[in-house]
């Protein structure tokens, strides 16, 4: 029988080895609700059948086991009820397995759809789950997905003094890598993690993962097209001007109670963007920013996604908001800790090209960095 799928997952690639690797092992897994395979299984259920091995624990990151707990939230641990096996929270009061957590287990399995964007925090959780691995003498593995944004890399470098749960130092925004290759990259060198290879994975070949089934990795990323414009638009989270939470098109929408939403259109549309045309809105958000408040901004409109550059795009509109709408604001910590120390002043100082041109060195050297680590 001809398979379903062209594009196989870590997942994919384990279940069709019967588990073998895994053989004799007490698994942990860190996972929430995009941890299925191709044929929707989910990964647990695959570990939990496998006479192979015995699965011991599960771990969920940010927005819990299944996605369902709004972002900076924290989360709770619980109990998994199909399995009774325990859910330990991995962004609670801490955000790494303690050595409790760890006792019954000896090898940590992560398996996590990633968007492939620095402040995107399963990344972080998983160096965070890997570093305690290593230093309880546990292997480590990491069953790979695509990285929906493919090889691009683009933004910036984060400095060590922005550092946070919300970006490593040393990452670009945008990496362009799977969280596999993330993990080989931050990994000892003596001990890396161990990668389950995604099969059948080009990731230059936009049209490979939209033959995966999809499924939103956190609450406010409901679609792919919400992917593809996140890298730049999540800046909005540090300003005073609401990035869509609380609508159906997080991340599409942006505005504010205080803004002109046909004028700003105007004005971005008058750039000639590559890839992307801006349409004016007024939405009322049912929850976070602005709640209840009525709001005007715009609607991101991607009419070619070859040429769109969601961070070009984003600063674009930042730069235009900063010289020339006297109510907007930054929330320095919090924009800083997404975008690094710099972005800010160059905003006034630099055109949107220029900034972007500024970081071009930096850029370069990273994608230096992680030639050696890529595995597609």
């Amino acid at each position: 029988m001809e398979e379903a799928w062209k594009l196989f997952n870590g997942i994919d690639v384990l279940k069709r080895q019967n588990c073998s690797i895994l053989a004799g092992r007490k698994i942990g897994l860190i996972t929430n609700q995009t941890g299925i395979s191709q044929d929707i299984e989910p990964n647990w259920q695959i570990l939990l059948s496998s006479p192979q091995l015995q699965l011991k624990a599960l771990f969920s990151p940010e927005h819990g086991f299944f996605g369902a707990v709004q972002d900076t939230l924290k989360v709770a641990s619980s109990v998994h009820k199909p399995s009774g096996l325990p859910i330990y929270s991995l962004f609670a009061e801490n955000t790494d397995p303690d050595p409790e957590m760890l006792s019954q287990i000896d090898t940590l399995v992560f398996d996590i759809q990633d968007i492939g964007v620095r402040f995107y925090t399963y990344g972080v959780t998983l160096f965070k789950a890997y570093q305690k691995a290593i230093a309880h003498g546990l292997d480590f593995i990491i069953l790979d997905r695509p990285n929906y944004l493919g090889r691009k890399i683009g933004g910036n470098i984060l400095e060590k003094e922005a550092a946070s749960f919300l970006g490593l130092p040393g990452l670009a925004w945008q990496h362009g890598l799977t969280l596999g290759e993330l993990g080989l990259l931050l990994g000892d060198k003596d001990k890396p993690p161990l990668v389950i290879k995604c099969d059948e994975y080009n990731p230059l070949q936009k049209n490979t993962i939209n033959n995966l089934p999809w499924v939103a990795p956190s609450p406010n990323i409901p679609s792919l097209n919400t992917v593809k414009v996140y890298p730049g638009t999540c800046l909005f989270e540090g300003t005073n001007v609401s990035e869509g939470r609380g609508t159906t098109q997080p991340f599409e929408i942006i505005g504010a109670p205080f803004l002109d939403g046909i004028q700003w259109a105007k004005r971005l549309n008058c750039l000639m963007l590559p890839g992307v045309k801006f349409r004016a809105v007024e939405f009322i958000p049912t929850f976070w920013h602005y709640k209840d408040e009525k709001c005007e901004g715009v609607v991101l409109h991607i009419i070619d996604e070859d040429i769109f550059d969601p961070i070009l795009t984003g600063i674009t509109m930042l730069h235009d908001l900063v010289h020339n709408c006297p109510e907007f604001s930054f929330k320095p910590d919090l924009f800083d800790r997404l975008a690094g120390k710099r972005l800010r002043s160059l905003l006034v100082l630099l055109t949107p090209t220029e900034i972007l041109r500024y970081f071009e060195a930096e850029l370069s050297l990273f994608s230096q960095k992680v030639q050696p680590y890529l595995l597609y």
